[in-house]
C-alpha cells in the first residue's frame, strides 16, 4: 500500500481547507519509465452542504490514513505490538469515534457516498465488520417494528 500524503484518491491538507481529488494518470508507453507527478483538482461540494460535507471527507480522509500507517506498520514489523502500533491504534480509535459521534457510522449511505471511489474505501470500510443500519422512527411507525438505532461490530484493527 503506498504511504504518503498522496495515498488514495483523495487528500486533505489540514492547513488549508481544501481537499484534493487525485486525477488519473495519463502515462504513454514510452514515457513509462519517467517519473509522473500525480494531479489534482479540488473537490466541489452543492453549497448548501459544502461546510459539513467537507468535514465529513476530511474526518474520513484523516481515518484512511491513519489506518494505513498502521496496516502499513503491522506488515513490516516483527514484533506484535510496538509503542507506534500501539500510539496508532489509539489514534485510530479517537478519530473513529470522534467521526462516528459526528457523523454516524462510516458505511452509513452518506458517509459512503462520498468516499466509495477512493481505492482505499474497503479497507477504511471494514473498520465495521457488522453494519446494521437500524430502524428509523418513521419505519418503526410505518411497519409497527422496535426502533433501533445504527450499530456496528468493530474490526479487530482497534485491539490487535
Amino acid at each position: 500500500l503506498p504511504r504518503g500524503p498522496q495515498q488514495g484518491l483523495f487528500r486533505h491538507d489540514s492547513s488549508l481547507p481544501l481537499i484534493g481529488r487525485r486525477l488519473p494518470d495519463d502515462i504513454v508507453i514510452e514515457q513509462m519509465e519517467k517519473i509522473h507527478k500525480p494531479r489534482w483538482e479540488l473537490v466541489t461540494f452543492t453549497a448548501s452542504r459544502a461546510h459539513i460535507q467537507a468535514q465529513r471527507m476530511a474526518g474520513m480522509i484523516a481515518l484512511r490514513d491513519t489506518l494505513l500507517d498502521l496496516i502499513a506498520l503491522q506488515r513490516t514489523e516483527m514484533a506484535k505490538n510496538t509503542a507506534e502500533m500501539t500510539t496508532l491504534r489509539q489514534r485510530l480509535k479517537q478519530e473513529y469515534h470522534r467521526f462516528v459521534k459526528k457523523f454516524g457510522h462510516l458505511n452509513y449511505a452518506e458517509n459512503e457516498r462520498i468516499m466509495r471511489f477512493d481505492p482505499f474505501w474497503a479497507p477504511l470500510s471494514s473498520l465495521e465488520i457488522e453494519y446494521d443500519k437500524g430502524v428509523s422512527r418513521d419505519m418503526a411507525r410505518r411497519y409497527g417494528i422496535p426502533r433501533r438505532k445504527p450499530d456496528a461490530v468493530l474490526s479487530e484493527i482497534f485491539v490487535k
